[in-house]
């Protein structure tokens, strides 16, 4: 495939990356033409089996980003699975300091990604932020607030506050934090 050539869709793409990863295309090609685009723990857990080395997803789903690592050298190829080249993604002020790219004018290139960028990739920080509506999730009974302007506590925010936050902690392996009616909580 000559390199400034676009694949034409996500699941030709992932498979130019694990092309250059040396990876069996056979075996790649079965497993990534049943994973949906909308789908990326499922993309992520079946690229882990056909990748040499270290595979992360991320990013929306109109922007998906795949970063996959070479297995014998402490490089990486990062391929923008909507085909656009990586200078166009608004990327966070992290990303500069840590991804190092070999060609930002393709949609799939050769980069250094630093120790402290790799650890944000595979564990981000997330901030769960949440207006607490009584009309819509009641306080537990005994619990009340004590007038207009009160702080809500977190763990009285109401069944589907907390739930929520419970179940973001089990589901992501970064930070999570819960924020009710802009005060940060004591968990």
């Amino acid at each position: 495939m000559p390199i400034h050539s676009i694949p034409t869709d996500h699941h030709d793409r992932i498979l130019e990356v694990a092309r250059r990863l040396g990876a069996d295309l056979d075996t790649c090609t079965e497993t990534i033409q049943a994973i949906p685009a909308a789908e990326p723990t499922q993309l992520h857990s079946a690229l882990t089996t056909v990748l040499p080395a270290q595979a992360i997803v991320t990013g929306t789903l109109e922007r998906r980003l795949l970063l996959a690592q070479h297995a014998e050298r402490d490089q990486w190829i990062v391929a923008d699975l909507a085909g656009q080249a990586h200078r166009t993604r608004a990327w966070p002020p992290w990303a500069y300091a840590a991804i190092q790219f070999g060609d930002e004018s393709s949609w799939i290139s050769t980069a250094h990604i630093s120790p402290a960028g790799v650890r944000r990739l595979t564990r981000p920080t997330v901030l769960l932020a949440v207006l607490y509506h009584p009309e819509y999730f009641p306080l537990p009974p005994g619990h009340q607030r004590s007038g207009p302007g009160c702080s809500l506590h977190p763990h009285r925010a109401g069944l589907p506050v907390v739930s929520s936050e419970k179940t973001t902690k089990t589901q992501v392996s970064g930070h999570v934090s819960l924020l009710v009616r802009g005060r940060p909580p004591r968990l």
